[in-house]
């Protein structure tokens, strides 16, 4: 039972630290798509592809938030 026990604390670490890197990676991924948009929106010639760019950022970055919301509750467990 004791080892049962100690796998599921492993687990639990192993998932955090995955859940970490992802959130960051998404995070920092996002965040080039935003600046990417703001930048094409702050240009002269305005296209959709720079509201695709925006977007595109917003949900990644809200993605990589929630994926590093999910890692800090691993954690504690």
């Amino acid at each position: 039972m004791n080892d049962l026990v100690e796998r599921g604390s492993t687990a639990y670490r192993k998932t955090s630290a995955s859940y970490l890197r992802s959130g960051i990676f998404i995070v920092l991924l996002g965040g080039v798509f935003l600046l990417l948009g703001v930048a094409g929106l702050a240009s002269q010639e305005r296209s959709e592809w720079h509201y695709f760019l925006l977007v595109i950022g917003v949900l990644f970055t809200g993605m990589g938030g929630s994926h590093l919301v999910s890692a800090r509750r691993f954690r504690q467990k």
